[in-house]
C-alpha cells in the first residue's frame, strides 16, 4: 500500500544539477554529466503531465562561511563556491540575505 508509486500525487526533485557541479567544474559531483540526458527526461515528462518540478540549489555566502563539510576542503584552496550568474545569482544573494535578517543571524 505504501510502496506504490502514485504519480499523479509526485513532485520531481532535483538536487544540485548546478554547472558548478558537472564534471570537470569547480564543484564537481562526479557522474552528473553523464545522467543529465535522463533528468531531462523526467523533467520533460513531469512538465508534460503538470506535475511539480523542484529545483534544489545550495547559496552560499560569498566569503564561503556556511558551504557544505563536503566541499569547504575546495572552498578553503581558492575555489569559488558557485560560478557568478548575473542577476540570478545577485537574487538568490538578496533572498539568503533576507532571509538571514528574519532569523536574525
Amino acid at each position: 500500500m505504501y510502496t506504490r508509486a502514485e504519480l499523479a500525487a509526485s513532485a520531481l526533485i532535483t538536487i544540485d544539477t548546478q554547472r558548478d557541479t558537472l564534471d570537470g567544474r569547480p564543484l564537481e559531483i562526479p557522474g552528473t554529466t553523464a545522467v543529465l540526458p535522463a533528468i531531462r527526461k523526467l523533467l520533460d515528462a513531469w512538465r508534460r503531465e503538470r506535475l511539480p518540478v523542484i529545483h534544489v540549489v545550495r547559496i552560499y555566502k560569498r566569503d564561503g562561511s556556511n558551504v557544505d563539510l563536503c566541499r569547504r576542503d575546495a572552498v578553503e584552496a581558492g575555489r569559488q563556491a558557485l560560478e557568478k550568474a548575473g542577476r540570478k545569482r545577485h537574487y538568490y544573494q538578496e533572498q539568503l540575505e533576507k532571509f538571514e535578517a528574519a532569523l536574525g543571524y
